[in-house]
């Protein structure tokens, strides 16, 4: 696994430039995504996220088939309703 780091400068409605890191990794088909900003009152505030891909996959699939279910159960109740 390896971290990429891009910085860049933000500059919020209230006129002040913050500070924003990004560092993001990748470990086969995870990934790993650590940002670090400064809050409203100038201190760093720190975020890490991990994203495995074949876990959001598998919660994607099971989404879509609930919804799939979902709809064929409505389109069976309104046939009998009639």
């Amino acid at each position: 696994m390896w971290l990429q780091k891009n910085t860049e400068k933000q500059k919020p409605s209230n006129g002040l430039v913050k500070r924003a890191s990004h560092y993001t990794g990748r470990s086969g088909r995870s990934i790993l995504i650590v940002s670090i900003h400064d809050d409203r009152y100038g201190n760093p505030e720190y975020h890490t996220m991990i994203y495995y891909v074949p876990n959001l996959e598998e919660l994607l699939s099971r989404e879509r088939q609930k919804s799939e279910d979902t709809e064929e159960e409505i389109k069976k109740t309104g046939k009998t309703a009639f």
